[in-house]
């Protein structure tokens, strides 16, 4: 039982932080992206 919870720890470790870190980096670039159209002179 102790071998299974550490399997499925390292599996969520594993797996969560590229989701996390691909998350984090998609959202400042897509804020990055519409903070640069929004501020057009025109408008």
């Amino acid at each position: 039982m102790s071998s299974n919870n550490t399997l499925i720890r390292s599996i969520t470790i594993y797996a969560g932080f590229p989701i996390f870190i691909g998350g984090t980096l998609g959202n400042l670039l897509n804020v990055r992206f519409l903070w640069r159209t929004r501020h057009n002179p025109c408008g």
